[in-house]
């Protein structure tokens, strides 16, 4: 078991009032005209031509407020477009990371969950998952896709499962107030940083050990191949596999075959790191994925060094054939194909 330092505490709040709204959210993004911009196009499309004025309350607190220049637009509120009828196109139906049978047991255990993270499967199952808390504000044109602002006033675009949406529409209330919501991360190059697929919600009525949920928040469960240490930025790079197995056990070799997504995380692991499968603790800064603790569980892929080429035969009249199988013996020290 290995131990990380813990980084920055929380961050400072801004207060944010969109479309008859008001929001809190993180100072560095409210001050920040092309973030605040990024982060709310998502669930507001008038942004890129919206005007931002920004002002100081009587306890010195940013506020920015959001002023939409197209005129003759406006912004359906998400209980309104919960009471519409969605229309879904075949692609959206089909944007889903998830087999169909995922999905009928994400919907069946997005409330009341027995733990925050289940137990592993298997040795070298993959995951990354996490519990947050904050508020969901979908678009004004899908209702399963928008964005979260988190308690710390983050902003992160967000989009659910596509089973969900049968129970977003059982619970209307969700969307009213900050919940805790079990989500898969993902990482993206330009910011805002940190995306979110929301599994389904925690609830204090239907939770026996809601004490341990609110203990967990954002703390996320990260499973998989360590591929890359950046020991000058900081930053580690884990392998998260997909599957639908999840009661049979995968050999090295299967892992290794099946398809996958990269997470990038604050934090520099050791680096005889690299290559091993891991089981990562990881907790949620603002926009930062942070490691504080990791365990290995297996290598499972050996980085081979390349070896020197210099020492060649230098003897003339070397036979053609031979040539030829002391260059395959080079390639395969040097792993490759």
């Amino acid at each position: 078991m290995g131990h990380l330092p813990k980084l920055q505490g929380r961050l400072n709040m801004a207060i944010l009032i969109i479309d008859g709204q008001e929001l809190s959210i993180a100072d560095d993004i409210a001050s920040d005209d092309k973030k605040l911009r990024q982060a709310l196009t998502p669930s507001y499309p008038f942004m890129p031509n919206a005007s931002i004025c920004r002002k100081k309350t009587e306890d010195d607190k940013l506020c920015v407020e959001i002023i939409n220049s197209e005129a003759g637009t406006q912004q359906a509120s998400p209980i309104a477009i919960l009471e519409k009828p969605q229309q879904f196109t075949s692609t959206q139906q089909a944007d889903s990371t998830f087999s169909k049978n995922l999905q009928q047991e994400a919907e069946e255990n997005s409330v009341n969950e027995p733990t925050p993270f289940s137990p592993e499967w298997y040795p070298l199952q993959s995951r990354a998952i996490g519990i947050v808390q904050g508020q969901y504000f979908p678009s004004a044109s899908n209702l399963v896709q928008g964005i979260l602002v988190l308690d710390d006033g983050t902003l992160a675009p967000t989009k659910f499962m596509g089973s969900s949406l049968r129970f977003l529409k059982k619970k209307l209330d969700l969307l009213e107030s900050p919940q805790f919501w079990l989500v898969y991360p993902s990482y993206s190059p330009e910011p805002p940083h940190l995306h979110l697929t929301v599994r389904g919600a925690k609830l204090p009525e239907r939770e026996v050990n809601f004490e341990v949920i609110h203990s967990q928040k954002d703390y996320f469960s990260v499973r998989g191949l360590i591929t890359y240490i950046d020991r000058q930025a900081g930053q580690s790079v884990v392998r998260i596999f997909r599957s639908d197995r999840r009661t049979q056990d995968v050999t090295p070799e299967e892992a290794l075959k099946q398809s996958y997504f990269l997470l990038k995380l604050d934090g520099v692991l050791p680096q005889e790191a690299s290559g091993h499968f891991a089981d990562l603790k990881v907790k949620r800064e603002g926009q930062k994925l942070v490691l504080e603790d990791f365990q290995f569980v297996q290598l499972l892929l050996e980085l081979k060094k390349k070896k020197s080429t210099k020492k060649q035969s230098r003897r003339k009249g070397k036979s053609t054939k031979n040539s030829q199988t002391s260059g395959d013996s080079q390639s395969e020290a040097t792993g490759k194909d």
